[in-house]
């Protein structure tokens, strides 16, 4: 995602989709030009990404699950000075809108890999994000039963007031 953009390719190399970054961040807002929408992808689950800053604003993620994505993909250029907070907004947003969040940040002497798969837990009608950290995993694999946030997200939302 080098210039802001995901994007989603067959295996015959056929580019079939494509997310752009919402919100640039600090030296990338003369790089790139932001995008007005959220996508969402599918295969065998739907799915949408979410790329690095765009995780700070709880829109992005909000509208992408509203649009049906089961699981979030995050694409991450997050400096090592800003793990902790980052770690923070994945879970806050798996948690607003129960839904998987699976996030890759690069690592090297800038880039504080970290990369991170938040699941939820359910504890006596508490919803509970876990955070599980990959120290310096090239991969991970991690099965989710999607079925088993429905019911979450729907009281979540239907919660939902208008206010103003």
């Amino acid at each position: 995602h080098e210039n802001g953009t995901w994007f989603r390719i067959t295996g015959d190399g056929e580019i079939i989709g494509k997310q752009e970054k919402i919100h640039p961040f600090d030296y990338e807002r003369n790089l790139v030009v932001p995008g007005r929408k959220t996508q969402i992808f599918k295969t065998k689950c739907k799915f949408g990404v979410v790329i690095c800053y765009d995780m700070v604003f709880p829109e992005v993620v909000n509208s992408m699950v509203k649009k049906g994505a089961q699981v979030i993909f995050s694409p991450s250029r997050i400096v090592k000075r800003g793990i902790m907070p980052w770690h923070l907004y994945i879970q806050t947003r798996a948690l607003e809108n129960r839904v998987p969040i699976l996030a890759a940040n690069v690592e090297n002497h800038k880039f504080g890999g970290n990369s991170s798969i938040v699941d939820l837990i359910e504890k006596d009608k508490v919803i509970i994000p876990k955070l599980m950290k990959l120290h310096g995993q090239k991969s991970a694999s991690k099965s989710f039963v999607l079925s088993k946030y429905l019911k979450s997200r729907k009281v979540r939302f239907s919660d939902t007031r208008k206010f103003s």
